[in-house]
């Protein structure tokens, strides 16, 4: 019978764990998103562009899943998830005019997490 020494099966099994873990975010798809960041390191996103987004959502008849507002000290964002790629198009489109003027709008692919249902 074969046997090996008990640190060559240990390694093994830690490098199958660390794969299982490297591959995780594969099991999980990605979602439509439009993330509005600041342009200028002097202007701040705040509450009020908040509102701003949401209302030109509204005004476009753009429903979106979900929009959070992320304010951490380097650089504050927001991300709006949406349903389709034809809807974030919509909504690119409609948050290009936003104030202030400096804000940008980015049409990217967010990653979808544990707990997100999946629709």
């Amino acid at each position: 019978m074969n046997r090996y020494p008990l640190w060559k099966y240990v390694v093994m099994l830690v490098a199958l764990v660390i794969g299982l873990v490297y591959t995780l975010p594969n099991f999980f798809g990605e979602a439509p998103a439009v993330q509005v960041s600041s342009g200028k390191a002097t202007v701040k996103l705040d509450s009020t562009t908040l509102s701003n987004v949401e209302s030109a959502l509204a005004a476009n008849n753009v429903k979106a899943d979900e929009v959070t507002f992320d304010n951490s000290q380097l650089n504050a964002n927001i991300r709006v998830r949406l349903k389709d790629t034809d809807t974030q198009l919509r909504a690119a489109d409609a948050l290009d005019f936003l104030e202030p003027p400096s804000a940008h709008t980015r049409a990217r692919l967010a990653d979808k997490v544990l707990g997100e249902e999946q629709q």
